[in-house]
């Protein structure tokens, strides 16, 4: 879960959010985000962080011109080796 606080097409360009569908195509859900809106799914879908901006550099004392996103989660990244996750005991969800 987390909340939105920036918008795309204001505050950024280009990245964001995105969902990955059932063939692997990226989704962006950016455009359809508002300041203030809350974003909650099932950690088991596949989804990411495009970087923002890319060709722009990151002015770290700037509150303006930049991605702002509250996450409310504790986990680790699928780029953690042996990271302790959870998993689907009903086998609702197709995945192994």
């Amino acid at each position: 879960t987390g909340l939105i606080m920036s918008k795309k097409g204001i505050d950024f360009k280009s990245g964001g959010f995105y969902f990955r569908d059932n063939k692997n195509k990226k989704i962006n859900i950016e455009n359809k985000l508002e300041i203030g809106d809350s974003v909650a799914f099932y950690g088991s879908i596949v989804h990411g962080v495009e970087k923002v901006d890319k060709n722009k550099k990151i002015n770290w004392k700037s509150y303006e011109n930049a991605r702002w996103f509250i996450g409310m989660f504790v986990n680790d990244s699928d780029h953690v080796k042996n990271r302790v996750t959870a998993r689907d005991l009903t086998k609702s969800i197709g995945n192994k």
